[in-house]
């Protein structure tokens, strides 16, 4: 067995003392925010997960997989630079809602998930995609969803804390997508509903120029209808796939602290 002190180890090693049986399924995440191209930062990201995965497998390790997570049902909150001005009638919207500015895809974030695949097949990594849309809207994440539901106050009560207080009563884990103008970020939650697992909303709220629609409803937070933002996506996921492993960098260990008690 590799008695090597390169970091790659060290943290697999971490890793197998917390697991114990190295034939237990270890989940490595790495995270993709498809509303730009990839770029040096997301090679590296998956590239340094990848000598995690090989170090594991040298020290024994028998089922390892690495998902590589595309966010693409998150809402577009500014048009990049150099992309046409035209998103501008978007803003709000989730990524895969909104048509290919290139020309070539299903839709925006059709365009750079199709790049992402690219790059990192054409490099060799071995990986399973994962979309959020398809996650969402197939069911995937229903059981966790419902789960945040049954706990939203008490994953409020975690949040809060970390937010200035012009911002804490209208913070929600739910992000629901309006059904008539379909801008999630314009739509605040106004009450919970746990024996339909929905939230009611009004979407009143503005992304940049674009302003929410007015308009009340009721939206499920299943099958798609609603997502969820940053912290409580993150936690979603770890708690839904059974993440053992998901790098980050100094600007997000409070977002991991957070996403971690949101798990438990």
């Amino acid at each position: 067995m590799p008695q090597s002190e390169q970091w790659p180890y060290e943290e697999a090693r971490r890793i197998l003392e917390r697991v114990g049986d190295p034939n237990t399924e270890i989940i490595l995440q790495t995270g993709f925010g498809p509303s730009g191209f990839p770029h040096i930062g997301t090679f590296g990201e998956v590239t340094r997960t990848t000598f995690i995965r090989r170090a594991l497998e040298d020290l024994g390790a028998t089922n390892v997989r690495l998902y590589v997570f595309s966010d693409d049902m998150d809402g577009l909150r500014k048009v990049p630079l150099n992309f046409p001005e035209s998103l501008t009638e978007h803003l709000g919207r989730a990524l895969n809602e909104i048509p290919d500015p290139f020309g070539c895809c299903d839709s925006y974030s059709g365009h750079m998930n199709t790049k992402l695949n690219e790059m990192l097949v054409r490099f060799g990594f071995d990986f399973e995609f994962r979309s959020s849309v398809m996650q969402y809207r197939h069911g995937l994440f229903n059981s966790g969803l419902r789960a945040m539901l049954s706990n939203v106050e008490k994953i409020r009560d975690i949040i809060l804390p970390t937010l200035g207080a012009e911002k804490r009563d209208a913070w929600s884990p739910f992000l629901p997508i309006c059904t008539n103008c379909r801008r999630m970020y314009t739509a605040r939650v106004t009450g919970y509903h746990q024996d339909r697992d929905a939230v009611s909303y009004t979407c009143d709220g503005a992304v940049g120029v674009a302003k929410g629609c007015g308009h009340s409803g009721e939206a499920a937070v299943t099958d798609g209808h609603c997502k969820v933002g940053w912290k409580a996506d993150w936690a979603l996921r770890w708690f839904v796939y059974g993440v053992t492993y998901e790098m980050y960098g100094k600007d997000l260990i409070e977002s991991a602290d957070l996403s971690g008690k949101i798990v438990k």
